[in-house]
């Protein structure tokens, strides 16, 4: 796209999550010759700020108010227009503030990122939503592969992979050199993360040199870090356990997942509250252990896509503490893994930013 040719895009989230999905996409527009304008929630500016591929910022206050969310409505609409901003991708396309967003922003050419496939399938606001939205992408290409092949042309679905973050000088850490860093990125919740399988696997037979480092903030509103700090005393096992008490800045998270040995992400679509996991959202995790060219160790049922077998060892959950001691054993086959992420064209930057722009491009 030459200079004369620059189109501006805006890139907005109306939530406050999903804020690790953005700099990627405004990384892929930029590199394309887009001038990239985003709008997110005020509250979460400290987590955009560092940005260096965005032309303006926009924050907004959108709440739990239809009414007040209105004001905030024609506040986003008015700063579109006055950079005469024609094409919109709305990081969370999902919900009911993107259902009431859609209308206003309905005479733009509107794209979402889905982060939860099944609602194309079982939700009337993402029928509503559906309308106006011209094409989705959802964030793995397994996701995609799982969705019926009518489903993926009737919404003009592709994927890409949020694996790119802000330039951000890594927060000064030491690690020992006799320990090896299980990192278990995400916030302490047991909703998201099967930590009671953890527990009840691990005892004195760990690999005494293994640390866990849970790379997310363990206590807040909806945290269960006293939780699982009770289960670890009992086994007298907390001194193996990192945990971080307040939100974890980006400074100190790129230091720990730098240094990091393996990502555990602890999925096991067995548990019915993460078999979601497996077919119809990701797990952070995945694009961690791909964003720092970290080897996983995976429930084996992922080993059915190619993504996991290039980056991945497998476990069954019964022989997890088996294969911890295992990867503390075999470092120079975590080594080849390593350098097999970094190789894979997939996850570079030109394959990424490329398809990603080809199917924004794409006719419908």
């Amino acid at each position: 796209m030459s200079t004369e040719e620059k189109k501006s895009i805006a890139l907005i989230e109306l939530s406050r999550g999903h804020h690790e999905c953005l700099y990627a996409q405004s990384l892929f527009l930029q590199r394309s010759g887009y001038e990239v304008f985003l709008v997110t929630p005020a509250a979460t500016k400290n987590l955009v700020e560092a940005f260096d591929t965005i032309k303006d910022q926009f924050f907004h206050r959108l709440g739990k108010s239809r009414l007040k969310n209105i004001f905030q409505f024609r506040q986003i609409m008015a700063w579109l227009k006055e950079y005469g901003i024609e094409e919109i991708i709305i990081n969370t396309a999902q919900g009911s503030q993107c259902r009431d967003f859609v209308w206003w922003a309905k005479k733009k050419q509107l794209y979402g990122v889905l982060h939860g496939v099944h609602r194309l399938q079982q939700s009337r606001t993402q029928q509503w939503i559906s309308k106006y939205i011209k094409k989705y992408f959802v964030l793995n290409d397994y996701i995609l592969h799982v969705l019926p092949a009518v489903e993926v042309r009737r919404f003009h679905v592709a994927s890409f992979y949020p694996i790119f973050f802000p330039p951000q000088i890594s927060a000064v850490i030491e690690k020992p050199d006799d320990e090896f860093w299980v990192c278990i990125p995400g916030q302490v919740e047991f909703k998201r993360r099967d930590y009671a399988t953890l527990l009840q696997q691990i005892d004195s037979n760990l690999n005494p040199k293994i640390k866990f480092i849970l790379l997310g903030q363990a206590f807040h509103a909806h945290g269960d870090g006293e939780r699982l700090q009770q289960g670890l005393r009992e086994k007298n096992l907390l001194s193996r356990f990192k945990f971080f008490t307040e939100y974890v800045s980006g400074a100190v998270f790129k230091a720990y997942a730098e240094n990091s040995d393996l990502v555990l992400p602890l999925i096991h679509p067995s548990k019915d509250y993460l078999q979601n996991y497996l077919s119809q959202q990701i797990s952070g995790s995945f694009n961690i252990a791909f964003a720092y060219a970290k080897p996983m160790l995976l429930d084996k049922v992922f080993s059915q896509f190619d993504d996991f077998r290039t980056s991945s060892r497998f476990y069954e959950k019964t022989d997890l503490q088996h294969q911890l001691n295992n990867c503390v054993q075999q470092v120079d086959e975590l080594k080849r893994l390593s350098q097999s992420i970094k190789a894979y064209e997939k996850f570079g930057l030109d394959y990424q930013a490329r398809h990603y722009v080809e199917h924004l491009c794409s006719a419908t």
